[in-house]
């Protein structure tokens, strides 16, 4: 295994690790926990995957791109919403 591959395998793990941190924060709540609450368990396990995705040396996403993107799920979640199938929740940032 080269140390490129090495670093690909961490990233996806710490990709698995996000996706099951904002599991557990969608059944019990972002303020729920124990030392920490799940908001910052997603946090945390965020910045973990920031780290390993800059050793693997791949260039952050463009400010257009993340803006891009954001119109997009908030295009698709007012579809949702207006369709019945998404509660709309006040605090959230679209």
């Amino acid at each position: 295994m080269t140390t490129e591959e090495h670093l690909l395998t961490l990233l996806s793990e710490e990709c698995a690790k996000v996706s099951q941190r904002a599991c557990k924060a969608q059944r019990l709540g972002l303020a729920s926990g124990q030392l920490l609450s799940n908001a910052e368990r997603v946090r945390q396990g965020f910045g973990d995957l920031c780290a390993v995705y800059e050793m693997v040396g791949l260039n952050p996403p463009s400010r257009a791109s993340i803006e891009a993107k954001k119109a997009s799920v908030a295009k698709f979640l007012a579809c949702s919403t207006e369709c019945g199938e998404i509660a709309p929740i006040p605090h959230a940032k679209i």
